[in-house]
């Protein structure tokens, strides 16, 4: 396989899981109401944020909400993982990401 086929196949392989990836988040707001605080950054932004280099937030595979009822989080959590994505309790917000 060529560079450019592989190049191909992996921004549409990136598609795919960004679209999966907004099913995913939709799905959890279907249960859960919250509020996105952060979802697709710019580098700069990620950089005024302290985001890691390769933050998923730079891709769209990465979302930090803010639950409505904070009680909820290890349900959300739990909705989340079932879901097959990575959910973190950063304190004041869930951050939730593709695996």
């Amino acid at each position: 396989m060529s560079t450019s086929e592989n190049s191909i196949l992996s921004s549409k392989n990136k598609q795919v899981k960004f679209i999966d990836f907004v099913i995913a988040a939709l799905m959890l707001r279907g249960l859960f109401p919250f509020s996105v605080t952060s979802w697709i950054r710019s580098e700069k932004r990620n950089k005024e944020v302290g985001g890691v280099v390769n933050s998923y937030h730079l891709f769209g595979l990465a979302v930090d909400v803010v639950l409505d009822n904070p009680a909820d989080k290890g349900r959300f959590i739990k909705a989340a993982q079932q879901l097959g994505l990575d959910a973190i309790d950063e304190g004041d917000h869930v951050h939730v990401e593709v695996k």
